[in-house]
C-alpha cells in the first residue's frame, strides 16, 4: 500500500495559522497534580492479562478511582497496529512462526478480537470516557527492528509492509550504510506515520501522544539531510563531525514539518468535532536537540498540550526539569510540563532464546528492578518543587502509586542556620563538614547529604563533588552517586576533591604513599604526583590541594609549615613558609590548611592552629593578614576559605564552639567583618560560595 507525499517542504517553515482552540492540558483527578500512565498496548496481550474485550475494559475501568487523569494507549508496535485496520497490518499479521510464546499469544488474541468485531482502541477510548479520564493514542515514533534481530523473527512480526517494501526510505550513517529505522527526512515516511494517526483519531481519542523515546534517531544522514546541510551552511557535510550541533538543527527542520502537518490534521478533525484534539510528546531532556526535537518551536507555535520530559533508557535518572517549565511559561500557550518516569531501573525484555530456555525449565525468569510507590512519591515531591505540573509513568508495576503520587507534596526546604549582615549581604553556599549542605541566600537547604565531608564543590552540571568517607563522590541533586573514586588500600585518608577544567578529578591521598592524583571520568589515574609532607603522621601530611593555571599543584603540608608548589613529575619548584618570625614562628602552630592562588599571583592561606588568614606575595612575604585581634576572636581553627569577587575573604571557623560566634564569616581587606553565618551544630571544614545577593561568584576557587 502506498501513501501520498505530504505537501512539499519549504525551508522557511510555514507554520499553521489560526489553530482551533488554545492548548488544553489535562486537569488533576483526586489529587493536586496530574498523573499520566502509558500502556504500551502490547505487553498485557503478550502476558495473557488481556484475553478478551471484557478484560481490557475492566483494566481501564480500574483507573476510575485513582489519580490518573490520562491513559496513553499505544496503538503501534514496531510499525504495525493493535486494532483492526483496513490500511495497516495487525501485529504479527498472518505469521505462523513467532519469536516468543507471548508474541504468539498476543497475536492470537488480537486476531480473535478482530474476527469477533472488537476494536481494541475503540474499547479503550470508550472505557476511558466511562472512567472519567482522557485517552491519548500513543505512537512510538520509530519502533522498527533490524532485519536480523533475534534470529530474524522480530522484523516480520513487528515491522510493517511499508518498511519491508521501502528500504530506500531508511536511515543512513555517515558512511552511507543503510540502517534499519525509517527516516522522517522522506515525505513518504511522514505520510505513512500521519496515516497511522488518521486511523487512531477516527476512534474519538482525546489526543495523540508522540513517543520520541521509542526509538531515536528519527533523521540521520540521508541524502535529503546532506543536501539541506549543504544548502544551509554552504559547506560539504562529508567533513562535519557526528556531534556537530548543526546536525540537530537540520534534523529539526524535517521533524518540525511533521509536527506542523500533524497539528493541522488534528485541527481539521477538531473543527468537525467542535473541540481541540490534544497533542503531546515525550522527549529526552539532554538529547532532544541532537535528535531534532525542536521543543522551543513546538511550544511557541502552540502545537503541544503537554510535554513529557524524561531520559532515554532505564529509569532512576534525575535532572532539573525547571528549564522546560520556564520554556513553556515563556511560550505563553498553557502547555503543561510533566516529569517522565521510566519505572524499570534494570533488566531487559525476554529474548527468544531466553524464552525457549524458560519454557524448558532451564532458566529462571530474569528479574527487573522497579521504582515502587514510595520511591515515586519521594521523587515526585522534588519534581513538583521544580515546577512540574505532574508525573508521567511509563512501565509502571506498583499500581498503589496511582493513589498517592498525584498528592505528593513539594518538599518545603528546611532552614539551615542564620546569616547576619548589617549591610544586607546574603550568600548561597555549600558548606562541607559534619553537615554538608547547599544553602540558598534565604537560608533554606537546597541539598544535603549524609557523612562528613572534607572538601566539596558545586559543579557546573548542578551535581556536588565531595570527599566523604575516603571517597571522592559526585552526587546528583536527588542524592544519587553518579561517579566515585575510592582511597587506595595502602593509604589512610582521602582529603581533596576538585573537578578540573579537563574533566579529571584532583584528589590527594594521605598515608604510606602520600600522593596527588588526577582521576579520569572513567576512574583511571591520569596523573600521579608523589608528595613530600615531611612526616609519617598520615592525618597531618596534607590538606586542600589545588591545581594552578600553569599546570602545577599547590599543596599545604601542615607539620612542614609549608605550602609547596609541585610540578607533575613531583619536583618542588616553590615553597611558601608559614613559620615566619613575623607570624609567630613554629610556636604559633601556623599549620597551612587551604591555599588559594589569587588572580594577582599572591596566595591566600588559612593557618589552622595559628588562627589567622595570610596573603603571601609571589616571593613568600606577608602581603596581608587578619588575626583574632582584628576580628574579635572569631577565628577558631580556620580550615577552608574563599576569596570573593569583591576582594573580601570568607573564613571557615571549623573549631568554633562558642554559640555567640559564627561558623563562617566574611572579612574585608581592611579587616571589617561584614557577614556571619551561625549554626548550633555545624562544623565548617570547607566552603564554596556560589552567589552574593543574586550575583554569581564566578569560577571555582
Amino acid at each position: 500500500m502506498s501513501f501520498p507525499k505530504t505537501i512539499p517542504f519549504l525551508f522557511s517553515l510555514i507554520f499553521v495559522p489560526g489553530l482551533l482552540l488554545p492548548a488544553e492540558p489535562p486537569q488533576p483527578r483526586n489529587g493536586d497534580k496530574v498523573l499520566l500512565v502509558n500502556d504500551d498496548g502490547f505487553s498485557s496481550f503478550h502476558s495473557g492479562r488481556y484475553r478478551n474485550a471484557q478484560q481490557l475494559q475492566d483494566a481501564v475501568a480500574a483507573y476510575r478511582d485513582t489519580q490518573v487523569a490520562v491513559l496513553e494507549w499505544c496503538f503501534v508496535a514496531g510499525s504495525r497496529v493493535n486494532f483492526p485496520s483496513e490500511k495497516h497490518e495487525l501485529i504479527g499479521g498472518d505469521l505462523t512462526e513467532f519469536p516468543r510464546r507471548g508474541d504468539k499469544l498476543a497475536t492470537e488474541t488480537l486476531r480473535r478480537l478482530r474476527d469477533e468485531g472488537e476494536d481494541t482502541l475503540a474499547i479503550v477510548v470508550e472505557a476511558c470516557k466511562e472512567a472519567g479520564i482522557q485517552c491519548y493514542a500513543s505512537m512510538r515514533m520509530n519502533g522498527d527492528y533490524p532485519a536480523n534481530a533475534w534470529e530474524g523473527l522480530m522484523a516480520p512480526y513487528f515491522n510493517s509492509d511499508f518498511w519491508h517494501r521501502h528500504p530506500e526510505f531508511r536511515q543512513r550513517d555517515q558512511q552511507g550504510k543503510e540502517l534499519h529505522r525509517m527516516s522522517y527526512a522522506y515525505p513518504e515516511v511522514r505520510a505513512f506515520k500521519l496515516s497511522l494517526v488518521r486511523e487512531a483519531i477516527r476512534r474519538d481519542v482525546d489526543g495523540i501522544n508522540l513517543d520520541f523515546h521509542r526509538h531515536p534517531p528519527f533523521v540521520h544522514f540521508e541524502p535529503p539531510v546532506l543536501e539541506r546541510f549543504r544548502e544551509t551552511y554552504k559547506e560539504d557535510p562529508a567533513g562535519v563531525r557526528y556531534g556537530d550541533p548543526r546536525w540537530g538543527k537540520i534534523r529539526s527542520t524535517f521533524l518540525n514539518r511533521f509536527m506542523a502537518e500533524l497539528r493541522e490534521l488534528l485541527d481539521e478533525v477538531g473543527k468537525e468535532r467542535g473541540r481541540r484534539i490534544g497533542l503531546s510528546a515525550r522527549i529526552d531532556w539532554k538529547r532532544h536537540d541532537e535528535w531534532g526535537c525542536d521543543v522551543k518551536t513546538w511550544l511557541e507555535n502552540d502545537w503541544l498540550d503537554y510535554l513529557v520530559v524524561g531520559q532515554y533508557g532505564l529509569g532512576g535518572y534525575e535532572f532539573d526539569i525547571s528549564p522546560f517549565v520556564k520554556l513553556a511559561e515563556e511560550a505563553g500557550h498553557g502547555c503543561a510540563v510533566y516529569f517522565g518516569e521510566e519505572c524499570i531501573t534494570s533488566g531487559h525484555d525476554l529474548t527468544p532464546k531466553e524464552d525457549k530456555l524458560l519454557a524448558a525449565g532451564k532458566l529462571e525468569k530474569p528479574k527487573r528492578r522497579i521504582l515502587r510507590a514510595p520511591d515515586l512519591e519521594n521523587r515526585a515531591s522534588r519534581w513538583y518543587a521544580a515546577g512540574a505540573d505532574g508525573v508521567h509513568l511509563f512501565n509502571l508495576s506498583d499500581r498503589t502509586a496511582l493513589q498517592t503520587v498525584g498528592s505528593a507534596k513539594a518538599k518545603t526546604a528546611a532552614s539551615f542556620g542564620k546569616q547576619i549582615s548589617e549591610s544586607g549581604i546574603r550568600h548561597s553556599f555549600l558548606i562541607a563538614g559534619n553537615h554538608t549542605a547547599l544553602v540558598s541566600e534565604d537560608g533554606k537547604v537546597q541539598w544535603q547529604t549524609k557523612g562528613k565531608a572534607r572538601d566539596a564543590f558545586v559543579l557546573k552540571n548542578g551535581n556536588i563533588l565531595a570527599s566523604i568517607s575516603n571517597r571522592a563522590q559526585e552526587i546528583s541533586p536527588g542524592g544519587k552517586v553518579v561517579w566515585s573514586y575510592a582511597l587506595a588500600k595502602e593509604n589512610k585518608e582521602l582529603g581533596t576533591a576538585v573537578r578540573l577544567d579537563n574533566g579529571n578529578t584532583l584528589v590527594v591521598e594521605r598515608g604510606a604513599n602520600p600522593r596527588l592524583l588526577e582521576i579520569t571520568p572513567e576512574g583511571k589515574v591520569a596523573v600521579e604526583v608523589p608528595l613530600q609532607p615531611e612526616t609519617d603522621n598520615a592525618h597531618m601530611q596534607t590538606r586542600m590541594a589545588r591545581k594552578l593555571a600553569n599546570g602545577n599543584y599547590l599543596v599545604p603540608h601542615l607539620l612542614a609549615f609549608a605550602v609547596k608548589e609541585y610540578q607533575p613529575d613531583g619536583t618542588v619548584v616553590n615553597t611558601i613558609r608559614t613559620d615566619l618570625k613575623e607570624l609567630g614562628g613554629r610556636e604559633a602552630k601556623n599549620w597551612p590548611f587551604t591555599a588559594i592562588r589569587l588572580a594577582n599571583g599572591n596566595t591566600l592561606v588559612n593557618l589552622t592552629h595559628g588562627n589567622k588568614a595570610v596573603e603571601f606575595d609571589t616571593e613568600g612575604k606577608v602581603a596581608w593578614k587578619v588575626t583574632n585581634e582584628d576580628v574579635g576572636g572569631r577565628f577558631a581553627d580556620p580550615c577552608g576559605g574563599q576569596r570573593l569577587a569583591n576582594g573580601n575573604t570568607i573564613i571557615c571557623s571549623y573549631g568554633q564552639k562558642d554559640p555567640k560566634k559564627p561558623k563562617l564569616f566574611e572579612v574585608t581587606p581592611d579587616k571589617k567583618v561584614v557577614w556571619e553565618f551561625f549554626h548550633p551544630t555545624a562544623r565548617a571544614h570547607e566552603v564554596h560560595v556560589l552567589t552574593t545577593n543574586g550575583k554569581s561568584e564566578g569560577a571555582l576557587k
